[in-house]
């Protein structure tokens, strides 16, 4: 089924930029609305090659927002996909089709205001996560004239920019996205090979769904651009093959975790802890005992001469003898 989802971002995309090319992939439960509230059905968020409607050739795109705008943003894209493969984005094609984009969200975002008036006042904007004009967002997989291959994102308004040199290599758009690139802020992806970077993608996404975020779900759907530039889609085989080695590497965290160093590791750490609390302690408590060893000292010639004079009080008188 050709459609991502309807409404607000609701849905999960990652972009991996490494040595060896770049890797893309998504969860594939979309949310639509009805009468009755939200559903979650399966649905496509990644678009690439020649198969169906919309023929990208060599880039890979990932959807996000509304699916009306989704497919005339599409539309405009997959006309440009043959100049693209064929030279590369150049900066002219890039200013035409942000152009023909641009003109795509006026019209549109023209006709939803008049629809919603009382949105006038926020610039169709709205005032929170899923209100205002339902637009859309596309993270594509590109390679320019030189060879380079970059992520481009096309925001919902048709602003631009690209994102390949932001952060460690890890990009993501959707509900999703923060569990995503929370769970690989430790890993350098730019210095990945191409093997280790779907490992990576399919952790970003299996953790996001096993947290439960919103919207996020279904099995994984991943495309892989080379160093030649072609892409390539993961077969049912190869995720099958990427899942036991995102197993692997879960459980290699784990037995590190378990290991005897570790465990060496935290016992140092806590007797260092328990050292230096207890030295804390002696520095608080020394100086109190050393000013009463002092005063006890000094008190004790006074309390020897009052003990020496109370005894000579208490002795006992006589009494002179009469003759």
């Amino acid at each position: 089924m050709d459609f991502a989802l309807i409404g607000g971002i609701v849905t999960l995309v990652v972009a991996l930029t490494c040595k060896d090319g770049i890797v893309m992939a998504s969860d594939t439960q979309v949310t639509s609305g009805t009468s009755g509230g939200y559903i979650g059905q399966e649905g496509k968020k990644l678009y690439a090659g020649l198969e169906g409607q919309y023929k990208m050739g060599n880039m890979i795109v990932g959807v996000a927002g509304s699916w009306g705008m989704i497919e005339k943003e599409l539309k405009i894209l997959s006309q440009y996909a043959p100049h693209i493969n064929q030279y590369g984005l150049t900066e002219q094609l890039q200013q035409e089709i942000r152009m023909r984009m641009a003109e795509v969200v006026s019209t549109e975002k023209q006709i939803w205001l008049t629809a919603h008036p009382e949105m006038m006042m926020h610039g169709g904007g709205g005032m929170g996560h899923g209100e205002g004009f339902p637009g859309a967002y596309l993270m594509v997989a590109v390679q320019m004239p030189s060879g380079e291959k970059k992520i481009w994102e096309i925001m919902s308004d048709a602003t631009d920019q690209f994102i390949e040199n932001i952060g460690k290599g890890a990009q993501g758009m959707g509900s999703g996205d923060v569990f995503a690139l929370t769970s690989l802020q430790k890993y350098d992806v730019r210095s990945s090979t191409l093997s280790e970077a779907k490992v990576l993608a399919y952790k970003a996404i299996i953790e996001t769904e096993d947290m439960k975020a919103f919207g996020v779900g279904g099995r994984i759907d991943m495309w892989v651009m080379g160093k030649s530039g072609s892409v390539e889609h993961m077969s049912k085989d190869d995720m099958e093959d990427i899942s036991n080695a995102y197993g692997r590497l879960a459980k290699g965290e784990v037995d590190a975790l378990k290991s005897s160093d570790m465990e060496k590791h935290f016992k140092h750490m806590e007797d260092s802890h328990k050292f230096r609390r207890e030295s804390q302690v002696q520095t608080m408590v020394m100086p109190g005992m050393l000013r009463l060893q002092r005063g006890a000292r000094s008190s004790q010639p006074l309390a020897e001469e009052s003990a020496t004079g109370n005894s000579e009080k208490k002795q006992p008188r006589t009494k002179d003898k009469q003759v």
